[in-house]
């Protein structure tokens, strides 16, 4: 088995935050890392008629010790072609990166 319970690991991958789950997609995956442990999330759903308060994965995040490091819409990185680039597909992609850190170090 990869990641036993008491085992933590220096990196996390993780891909497409639903709002009404934030909660549970980012407390397990968060306590499995490592403090100084780096973590991605790939969030496809900043669609503010849906999600008007983006805060609230901010604010699942900090409560794991979770230090947001970068934020940036996918279509800032890569050229998006139609229909990538659709609001309904990933128009409104985002990627979060981030570690774990000291809850003293913040």
């Amino acid at each position: 088995m990869c990641c036993g319970p008491n085992q933590r690991i220096p990196y996390l991958f993780s891909f497409g935050l639903a709002k009404c789950f934030t909660q549970n997609f980012i407390h397990h995956p968060l306590g499995r890392l490592k403090k100084g442990g780096k973590f991605i999330f790939i969030d496809l759903f900043q669609d503010p008629k849906y999600y008007p308060d983006p805060s609230k994965i901010d604010i699942a995040i900090e409560s794991r010790n979770g230090m947001i490091t970068e934020r940036v819409r996918l279509d800032k990185i890569i050229e998006l072609p139609f229909p990538l680039k659709h609001k309904k597909v990933l128009g409104y992609a985002e990627i979060i990166t981030g570690r774990i850190v000291e809850k003293d170090s913040r």
